[in-house]
């Protein structure tokens, strides 16, 4: 199965890359580049990125799918009550979206199947995946404490990488490590991200 990832980050996009393919098995995926993006971030992944990455995926490449994951900050976190009634602060459902309305969008390609996005959104940052099973133990039922979660979007940083500024080369290394730590165990994300990575983890199953 051929598929694309997009992420805030190559970085996050090597960690998913592992994830993924520990969902689906061994031999199961061929991951397909991705057209090259002028900025990343929350901003542009939602309105410019994941739909430029959809058409490429549909008009230029054989991809069976587009595998997209960002950062929720300081959304809400995504419930089973958003399913058919998207909440407007919800940036899985906001990503939903976008992903639909552009789907609709596209021209059959004759012999091929219609393309599907698998969608996943980490709470508050990727980072909190990767310290999964670590200290700080973070998840979306602490993150939903408030400040009695007692860490914040700064800290994991620190505490993933040894510092909040980390450069792309130390980002790319700790999160290649920990996902490979992680798809030895995926439960772990799945208990404490059922919102975020539950989400992912179904779609990705279901392509």
């Amino acid at each position: 199965m051929k598929l694309v990832v997009l992420a805030e980050s190559s970085a996050d996009e090597a960690a998913i890359r592992i994830l993924t393919e520990a969902i689906r098995g061994p031999g199961m995926v061929e991951w397909v580049e991705p057209p090259a993006l002028r900025s990343r971030g929350w901003p542009a992944v939602l309105r410019q990125n994941l739909p430029v990455v959809i058409r490429y995926a549909h008009y230029r490449t054989d991809a069976r799918a587009v595998i997209v994951v960002a950062d929720t900050n300081n959304s809400i976190l995504h419930t089973a009550a958003h399913t058919g009634n998207p909440h407007p602060d919800c940036r899985l459902c906001a990503l939903r979206t976008v992903a639909g309305t552009t789907l609709a969008q596209l021209t059959r390609v004759p012999g091929r199947p219609a393309l599907r996005v698998a969608i996943g959104a980490a709470t508050p940052a990727i980072e909190a995946w990767y310290l999964r099973g670590m200290q700080p133990h973070p998840s979306e039922q602490k993150w939903a404490a408030g400040g009695a979660r007692g860490y914040d979007k700064l800290s994991l940083k620190r505490a993933a990488y040894g510092t909040d500024r980390a450069g792309h080369q130390i980002m790319t290394g700790v999160a290649m490590t920990q996902a490979e730590r992680l798809a030895a165990n995926l439960a772990l994300l799945r208990t404490d991200f059922p919102g975020g990575f539950g989400a992912l983890e179904t779609d990705i199953l279901a392509l």
